[in-house]
């Protein structure tokens, strides 16, 4: 009997560690700082949209590239209404200053070309959670 045991410990460590870099990669998503999602616009396409949640302090993070001059338009339909906005950097972590256009709505005028970076995030402290959809143009 004392091998039957030690056998199925054996099979639930092997399968237990056959599954850890999995488990890895689905906890990595949420709970440390992960790569943003690199935007590429669709063949002539000049806007990309996205769905996503954020829970308490988390951002989520974009990345796109575009040409010095472009006009950058970034609309965001959130539940709760209006519970978060985005924040942009160019490639040497500068701020860019959005223009709020609307409720929901920002632009701004693209100063250099280059890579630039986006977050989004909860405007509301503490617990909670904010659904959204996210579309970025840039003509």
């Amino acid at each position: 009997m004392i091998k039957v045991n030690q056998l199925i410990w054996y099979w639930i460590i092997i399968l237990f560690l056959s599954f850890s870099p999995a488990l890895t990669s689905i906890f990595a998503q949420r709970g440390g700082k992960a790569e943003p999602l690199n935007i590429k616009f669709k063949r002539n396409s000049t806007s990309a949209t996205f769905k996503d949640v954020i829970r308490g302090s988390e951002e989520a993070e974009y990345q796109f590239e575009a040409r010095e001059g472009q006009k950058l338009n970034i609309k965001i339909n959130s539940t709760p209404k209006a519970s978060v906005s985005p924040q942009i950097k160019d490639s040497d972590l500068e701020n860019l200053k959005l223009e709020q256009d609307g409720s929901s709505s920002w632009v701004a005028t693209l100063p250099k070309s280059g890579e630039y970076f986006m977050s989004v995030m909860r405007d509301r402290k503490g617990t909670g959670r904010s659904t959204y959809i996210l579309t970025i143009s840039i003509k």
